[in-house]
């Protein structure tokens, strides 16, 4: 039927490309014709395996942690953030829970004492919000990352110096004395007889060390000496005492305050000018940038004004808090029920300062706040899907489909029913590919739930109208034939399609974001899905509807029959002519190759004709609603009467101009047919058109330039609420990050010159704070480094006084002294670990700043286990931990004297404060500078990475735009090949091409004119963009391929086959992401709405306006 010779006759043509088209056009004929035989079991066997495949969403599997949606895939990122938890483990640091005040009006500043004592209001209320799990109620302070301070052999005094440490807090109250209300303690302390409360408001350290030691003879001297250099090499002297007071008429505003005499108004820019300190000075030094944001300096460098306030609460991640309250309480508590804590505790603190900020609202600035678990929590309301919009949308598609294959001329005729039911079986083939996903364990996300059900229906009843379009095509075709005759016409259309598209899909999935591999896997299933469904189960279907208009049935009331006379339909039968045709005739002759001649059965018997013919003819008889029969017959008729032609033709006039028949000249064939074909085939128009794409390819390009890398946070937050102001706000006013530089297996006991100069390499850095003498933030060894200096020199000064001998110390000594004598004490070897005889000859640090190597990881223990506070503001958190050691007095060798060396370092980290990292382009900026430097060092023997929140969410743009570009020119080449190779036409492969490039710049293009930041999601649409094209391209470009005559000619041809298909489909596929507009994220309305309604507008101008006049130019030659 689909295969025939071009050696017939005189035909010249591509006689290999219609072979090959031929059996393929069999296949699916034949196809067709088997679902129209058993169209009942087709339909029923193909709904219930898609409904098994559907009942995978029971088991769907939601991935909410940004982590591991939006971190590139493989290579070395991947490498090592496994690396890092490996080491570290899960639940791992400190979470930081943030507050940011604004002024309500823009531009006005906030450095003013009422804003920041309603600043010091919202922290407060902050540091008392409490939950309560299993009966257990949990305050901040006992979830909050607080210093260590080193073990105390005076048990009574541990508890209380325990309650004293406050909380972690980063806030600019702390340049000031108001900055003490914000750390309690929230227990009652007292020592005193007159039961005096402790409190930093009113605490000096010092003077309460020098009240326990003397007032009260709690603790010995030396004891007290010892607590008392630890507090001064913390920086932990006067606490807030001498501090200016915000509010020097406070009562309790402490006398010793700078201005508790003067009360003068503070210089609050001058105050917080290069950062302020918490209550240990030393290691809690606290940036300008990390407090105040938007500030403007004079030339002297002061800050005259800030638009922002910022504080950081610092809590401990659920693996600190699991073994902190193992190792100090005993308490059993798993990783798991810790995440539980934190997570309501900070729910509750975001409930906490939501109201805040509503009870504020009238004031000169806004507090807002924000936490990790309310981002989580983001994310998981991100990825449910709205059932009501799917069902408007599905309902929207479900009403399209069944209007525009409607016709209103004939009830029996119309196929609206028909769109309706392949809505629902296109609906039932996504259900059905996200099933199967499910079952696969594909996680799915946001983009999974909110886009892909919409993209994927859009795309799947594309190829259903065309099908359905063909079919409607076919009425001079035998109903027997009808629905193998359209899937064979329209399935290689459909073949080559969907194929793209799942090709389009899976090259996607070059871009290594999980998120997007996941969707990108999920929409090439359902592209299968959907091709099976609409070439199987929909051709099934339509035999369904062959035999209603068979039975007269009407269109979407098949319960209602038409009446009508008997009527014979007879046309010519060519077999019984005598001519010279040698080849075998269609069983059928359609009314394309020879009109239909109707006749009537009178009552008498006798068949009316108009005029007098006498031929040879196959009737086609219905006596009936029901009864069809099927004859030839031999007709002579003579002339009819007058009355009955009158007759005849009154009827003809009478359907001719019934009262529906003006929607004809409404419907897109008619448009097609006698305005759009015509007008495109003047060359005045065909010039007007190259000129306007020409301008959009320009334009296209331009717009190009103009993409930046990025996504934006506040795209992923709704608008409209108080996490979106606060995000705005940090955007806006606030690019602090925090990096790691970590340092794996390396000889660090001899090579501590190349960690100095690793060190020093990052002040090249542009974005790292340094201090005022271009030096960074000190790292671990150099804070261990300056603690042995500090034990040698108490030493020294314990041998000068004889408090320190060879043989051991005395009574007298002091702690430090002791330990430096242990210290130096230490050989470094197993065999014989102790040599008294040495602790003269040897320096802990020599000249140069080099510890000692042969006992450096002797040295080592005894620093992680004795400077806590130093050790835990190093942020090293080296691996593998040393073994527990105290410096214990004992004078038995083996129990005081020996320390056990610390093994080999594997994991340690270098902090580094990153700001003004505003615009992804610092980011990467600052990505490849740290980079360059890891790499450099490495080839010298220095084994590091960087790690932090801008190198695992935005090292993914470093080769984003490279795979972006490798992915289409696959898609491209793919798409080549196989037009090429299925067409046999390298010509037309080309100008589909060639089309494509045009739709994917004008795409990139407007991305750039809107606004649109390039990241993995929008790269994916862009991918997508080459398959989509195909569906504006291969239709019209197979068309004229399959057309005869001139290149006018055959372009108005193909205008008029495939015009109303490929409107519908884009309409249909506009219809199917529409809905994305009423999403609350504007994630969902600016990457995916935007995008695709733009590459549904642009692929259907350029498939509909610029590919026919340019086949009207250079189309390729007719097949035939």
């Amino acid at each position: 039927m689909f295969s025939f010779s071009c050696s017939q006759g005189r035909a010249k043509g591509n006689r290999l490309a219609l072979v090959v088209r031929a059996r393929v056009q069999l296949l699916l004929f034949t196809i067709g014709c088997n679902a129209q035989k058993h169209c009942g079991k087709v339909v029923l066997l193909g709904i219930v395996a898609m409904c098994v495949c559907g009942i995978g969403l029971d088991r769907i599997q939601m991935e909410t942690n940004a982590e591991k949606l939006w971190v590139e895939a493989g290579g070395r990122l991947e490498e090592e953030l496994a690396y890092t938890k490996g080491a570290l483990g899960e639940g791992f640091g400190a979470s930081q829970e943030l507050i940011i005040q604004t002024p309500n009006i823009e531009g006005t500043n906030i450095l003013t004492p009422n804003a920041l004592l309603l600043h010091l209001e919202a922290v407060r209320k902050a540091t008392k919000v409490t939950v309560t799990i299993d009966n257990k109620k949990w305050t901040l302070k006992e979830l909050c990352y607080a210093p260590n301070l080193p073990e105390i052999e005076n048990k009574a005094l541990r508890p209380i110096f325990d309650l004293l440490v406050p909380c972690a807090i980063i806030s600019p109250l702390d340049c000031f004395w108001e900055g003490a209300k914000i750390h309690g303690p929230e227990k009652n302390i007292s020592f005193t007889p007159e039961k005096k409360l402790l409190k930093w408001t009113t605490l000096n350290p010092i003077g309460l060390l020098d009240l326990l030691k003397i007032g009260l003879d709690i603790f010995h001297n030396r004891e007290y000496e010892t607590i008392r250099t630890m507090f001064k090499e913390a920086g932990i002297t006067s606490g807030y005492t001498e501090k200016p007071c915000l509010n020097p008429n406070d009562r309790e505003c402490p006398r010793t305050a700078p201005n508790y005499r003067s009360k003068e108004a503070l210089d609050i820019g001058a105050s917080i000018t290069d950062g302020c300190t918490g209550f240990a000075a030393k290691y809690m030094k606290w940036p300008e940038e990390l407090i105040a944001g938007g500030v403007k300096k004079n030339r002297s460098g002061t800050i005259r004004s800030a638009g922002a306030l910022q504080s950081i609460i610092l809590l401990m991640g659920p693996q600190n808090m699991q073994r902190y309250y193992q190792d100090n309480d005993g308490q059993d508590l798993s990783t798991e029920k810790a995440t539980q804590i934190l997570e309501a505790w900070q729910r509750q603190f975001s409930k906490v300062m939501n109201a805040e900020s509503s009870r504020v609202r009238d004031e000169d600035s806004t507090v807002l706040a924000f936490t990790s678990t309310a981002f989580n929590d983001l994310l998981k309301d991100f990825s449910k899907s709205s059932t009501v919009q799917l069902a408007i949308g599905y309902i929207i598609m479900v009403l399209y489909a069944g209007w525009s294959l409607k016709r209103w001329t004939n009830g029996v005729q119309s196929h609206g029913g028909l769109g309706v039911a392949g809505v629902i079986l296109v609906t039932l083939s996504v259900v059905a590919g996200m099933g199967l996903c499910s079952f696969c364990g594909i996680a799915f996300n946001a983009a999974s739930t909110q886009v892909l059900p919409f993209l994927a229906l859009g795309l799947g009843v594309d190829d259903m109208f065309l099908i359905a379009h063909t079919y409607a095509a076919m009425s001079d075709i035998h109903p027997s034939d009808q629905v193998g005759y359209a899937l064979g016409s329209a399935g290689v259309s459909v073949l080559l399609t969907s194929f793209n598209n799942m090709v389009a899909f899976l090259m996607a999935a070059i871009i290594p974001i999980p998120a997007l591999r996941a969707f990108s896997i999920q929409a090439a299933v359902i592209v299968v899905f959907n091709y099976l469904a609409v070439t199987i189960v929909f051709p099934a279907m339509i035999a369904i509807d062959v035999k209603r208009k068979q039975d007269q049935r009407y269109d979407l009331l098949c319960c209602f029959s038409k009446t009508v006379p008997q009527r014979i339909s007879v046309t010519p039968d060519l077999s019984t002519d005598t001519g010279n045709s040698t080849a075998a005739q269609p069983p059928y002759i359609g009314a394309s190759q020879l009109p239909s001649i109707g006749a009537v059965v009178t009552a008498n018997g006798t068949i009316s004709l108009p005029g007098a013919v006498t031929v040879h003819a196959a009737a086609f008889a219905e006596l009936g609603p029901k009864t069809v029969y099927n004859t030839l017959l031999p007709l002579s008729v003579s002339e009819l009467n007058n009355q009955t032609t009158q007759s005849m033709k009154s009827s003809r006039c009478e359907r001719k101009h019934g009262r529906w028949h003006w929607l004809k000249h409404l419907s897109l064939e008619h448009f097609a047919d006698h305005y759009y074909g015509p007008c495109l085939q003047k060359n005045s128009t065909k010039i007007l058109v190259l000129f306007m794409f020409a301008a959009m390819f320009g334009a296209g390009v331009y717009g190009c330039m103009l993409v930046r890398d990025g996504l934006d946070l506040m795209d992923v937050v709704p608008r409209n609420t108080t996490e979106h102001k606060f995000v705005d706000a940090q955007s806006k006013y606030f690019s602090y990050y925090i990096m790691y530089a970590v340092t794996k297996e390396y000889d660090y006991p001899n090579g501590q010159k190349l960690m100095y100069k690793y060190h020093e390499a990052f002040s090249r850095v542009r974005n790292i704070i340094k201090s005022p003498d271009i030096k960074t933030q000190p790292f671990w060894l150099i804070y261990f480094r300056d603690w042995l200096k500090d034990m040698q020199q108490a030493f020294d000064s314990d041998w000068s006084t004889g408090c320190v001998t060879y043989e051991g110390w005395r009574e007298n000594a002091s702690d430090y002294g002791i330990l430096g004598y242990k210290l130096l004490s230490q050989t470094g070897n197993p065999d014989m670990p102790i040599n008294r005889t040495q602790v003269r000859s040897i320096r802990l640090v020599d000249e140069s700043g080099i510890i000692r190597p042969a006992s450096f990881y002797n040295y080592l223990t005894a620093w992680m286990n004795v400077d806590t506070m130093g050790y835990t503001a190093s942020q090293a958190f080296i691996k593998p931990e040393a073994v527990n050691w105290y410096n214990l007095r004992d004078v038995r060798e083996q129990h005081s004297m020996r320390m056990e060396a610390a093994k080999p370092i594997t994991f340690a980290q270098l902090p580094f404060d990153l700001f003004h990292l505003k615009t992804t382009e610092d980011i990467v900026q600052t990505i490849k500078e740290v980079r360059k430097i890891c790499d450099e060092f490495q080839a010298a023997g220095l084994p590091s990475y960087p790690s932090g929140i801008p190198f695992t969410f935005w090292e993914q743009y470093i080769m984003l735009r490279q795979h972006l570009m490798v992915a289409i020119i696959i898609v491209l080449g793919i798409t080549f090949i196989v037009i090429a190779g299925f067409l046999w036409s390298v010509w037309t492969a080309i100008i589909i091409d060639l089309t494509l490039v045009m739709i994917t710049v004008q795409l990139f293009g407007f991305m750039g004119l809107a606004g649109i930041k390039l990241s993995a999601v929008p790269a994916v649409t862009l991918i997508l963009s080459v398959g989509v094209g195909v569906e504006f391209t291969v239709h019209m470009c197979m068309a004229f391929l399959t057309s005869t005559g001139d290149r006018n000619h055959r372009m108005q041809t193909a205008i008029e086959h495939v015009f109303t298909p490929i409107v519908d489909g884009a309409v249909s596929t506009l219809l199917g992401v529409i809905m994305l507009a009423g999403s609350e994220f504007d994630f969902i309305v600016r990457y995916f709405f935007h995008l695709l309604a733009a590459l549904i507008v642009i692929g259907s101008l350029n498939g509909l306006m610029f590919l026919p006049v340019l086949l009207s130019f250079a189309g390729p030659h007719p097949e035939v």
